[in-house]
């Protein structure tokens, strides 16, 4: 009997139903794959003081919430201040409303030598004793934060939970060349900086 207008060939239905197993066995694969296939993720570090000068720096493109701090900040910079205080070094500009709020500082209050994080005071010492202190250990990851002051505290004074300040580059009033040993290093968060 003669096929009618239209209809296709038992060849044909063969022909287009390998097509259609193929190419979803091909989707179905390439779906489970993908998730697996290389990427390059770009890393990146912010590091402060640069080109050995305490000059503030801006890093507005990165992600607000940095992986990791950590800083060395030796405790002579203390004595760079003025006598009513000033800033060592913050990750949002000082005069922001919230640099408290959501930021690290590193501070005198012409008193105390305080490190603040988050609006909680993490650790702070007289500013009397600070000439037997070598240097303030910072480090900040998202499960604790640990403070010392080197020469005056026996061991680190550890903090659970996730403090991480909010971060738009380092900022101080310091002025002048770096002083020795003066360093914050800043692991930027860029899990979605990634190309194929």
């Amino acid at each position: 009997m003669p096929s009618s207008v239209g209809s296709i060939p038992d060849g044909g239905v063969r022909v287009a139903r390998v097509v259609a197993l193929l190419t979803g066995l091909a989707g179905f694969l390439l779906a489970v794959a993908t998730p697996l296939l290389p990427v390059n993720q770009t890393t990146a570090t912010v590091s402060w003081p640069q080109d050995g000068q305490t000059t503030s720096v801006e890093a507005p493109l990165i992600s607000y919430l940095p992986l990791e701090v950590d800083a060395s900040i030796p405790c002579t910079v203390f004595d760079d201040l003025p006598p009513e205080g000033g800033l060592i070094a913050s990750t949002i500009p000082a005069d922001s409303p919230d640099s408290q709020r959501f930021g690290l500082q590193v501070r005198s209050t012409g008193s105390e030598a305080e490190v603040l994080l988050r609006n909680v005071l993490v650790a702070s010492q007289p500013l009397d004793a600070m000439s037997d202190c070598a240097e303030v250990r910072i480090s900040v990851t998202k499960s604790h934060v640990s403070t010392e002051f080197t020469g005056l505290d026996d061991e680190p004074n550890i903090r659970e939970g996730n403090l991480m300040p909010f971060m738009v580059g380092v900022f101080s009033e310091l002025e002048g060349p770096a002083p020795e040993g003066l360093n914050i290093t800043i692991e930027v968060d860029t899990r979605f900086t990634t190309t194929p």
